[in-house]
């Protein structure tokens, strides 16, 4: 019998050797793996399954996944969201528990166009469970301390940034006085970056982003005022002067919006700062108006992924109108959504709008229930809003031309105004399953 030759006997048995290869390295990972799953399923041995859809025939990147703690309990009532992880097709999923009411508990996936996915969330009965995910959102306020007040100039001097949880503004403090590291409170996500000038302004700012690294904690730190400067990170992009910037908030009266400016007592406090959601609360005491007064909670809360920030407000009973707002800048295209439709509609503008000239798209989301006009001054556009039930909240967002691999073009713009309305029409569903794996 004639024998093979060497070099085929040497291919075969290579063959033979990554075949063996291979099936170890299968082998370890299924090894790996049911480690893994039961380990996880020691850690949290309850859970409850979940069937979530995609009723858009887009694709969805990063959707929030949110369920209310209370309507979970219905189903599982010893549900504990202190120790929760999310599971779709054995896969971990990003999630996070947000304690502020409503409490609930929030996932982001990924979705084809119209296609379900399973999830399964598994807890732990008792105690408290923090799962280590890449943060793709955050919430800064930071003020000074270890300085004092210039009261004559009404200027904080010395001390260094501090971030808090919550400050009341102290009397003192009023625009550019140095005490907030940006002016006030910001917040992020890895797309976008926005701040709230807390002092008789009001106004809402826009961090333009070039990296998608969390970056609002260390903006401003060493030099005040440094984020009006291009950086590596981006920079402040918003001309806002007297205006009230993006997605801000108004008392609507006898024609004309009117400010947050003469308060008695604002509180500011960072509700969540998660890897997949972060959030802003101000609660505004004694806000005069006319010699009226009226009180006020705002929120500003972000998703990872996302461009929008959603801004919730609750007022006191007297308040029948409120306004949003969208900075005019000359020289931009201003549009407009079909308004004769009902759910979530939307006013933009998109030109070379951002403080050096360069291509910045605004937008503001509304309820169409809820407004009653859109009026345009020199200064801003404003939709005109009713709230309901003393509540109210819209939308709004940035598309900046430097963002990496972001919206650069009106066309590109457009396409993400009237995609993004399908999916606030069309949200997520969730439809539970039964209470075990």
């Amino acid at each position: 019998m004639i024998g093979k030759p060497h070099n085929l006997r040497n291919a075969m048995k290579t063959q033979v050797n990554l075949a063996r290869l291979v099936s170890l390295s299968v082998a370890v990972l299924l090894i790996l793996g049911c480690s893994s799953q039961n380990t996880m399923e020691k850690e949290y041995p309850e859970s409850v399954k979940l069937t979530v859809r995609n009723p858009v025939d887009v694709a969805r990147t990063d959707a929030p996944v949110t369920l209310e703690i209370e309507e979970i309990k219905e189903h599982v009532p010893n549900f504990n969201p202190e120790a929760v992880v999310g599971l779709s097709a054995g896969t971990e999923i990003p999630g996070q528990y947000i304690s502020e009411n409503p409490a609930r508990v929030i996932f982001t996936m990924d979705f084809q166009s119209g296609e379900s996915k399973s999830l399964v969330i598994r807890y732990a009965e008792s105690g408290g469970k923090q799962r280590n995910y890449t943060k793709r959102t955050q919430a800064v306020l930071a003020h000074k301390v270890g300085g004092e007040w210039s009261t004559e100039e009404q200027i904080y001097e010395g001390g260094d940034f501090t971030e808090v949880q919550q400050v009341n503004v102290p009397d003192p403090h009023t625009d550019h006085s140095t005490y907030f590291q940006f002016e006030g409170p910001g917040w992020e996500s890895d797309i976008v970056g926005y701040r709230l000038y807390l002092d008789h302004r009001n106004a809402i700012d826009i961090f333009g982003k070039k990296t998608t690294d969390m970056v609002l904690d260390s903006v401003g730190t060493e030099d005040f005022g440094s984020y009006h400067e291009m950086s590596d990170w981006g920079m402040d992009i918003l001309k806002v002067g007297e205006a009230y910037g993006l997605g801000a908030v108004g008392l609507w009266m006898n024609g004309e919006p009117h400010k947050v400016a003469e308060v008695d007592d604002i509180t500011c406090t960072v509700t969540a700062n998660g890897p997949v959601y972060s959030e802003i609360r101000l609660d505004y005491n004694g806000w005069n108006v006319q010699d009226e007064k009226y009180n006020m909670s705002s929120r500003l809360g972000i998703y990872a992924g996302c461009r929008l920030t959603k801004h919730r407000v609750e007022v006191s009973e007297n308040v029948d109108m409120l306004s949003a707002s969208i900075v005019n800048h000359e020289n931009t295209e201003f549009l407009e959504s079909n308004v004769a439709e009902s759910g979530w509609q939307y006013i933009a503008t998109y030109g070379p709008q951002d403080i050096e000239g360069r291509d910045l798209g605004m937008v503001l989301f509304y309820k169409t229930a809820q407004a009653r006009e859109i009026v345009p001054t020199d200064l801003d556009y404003y939709v005109v809003i009713e709230p309901e039930e003393n509540s109210t909240s819209w939308y709004f967002g940035a598309a900046w031309a430097e963002e990496p691999d972001g919206i650069a073009t009106l066309e590109e713009f457009k396409t993400y105004l009237d995609v993004t309305r399908q999916q606030l029409n069309s949200p997520i569903i969730v439809e539970f399953n039964n209470t075990s794996e």
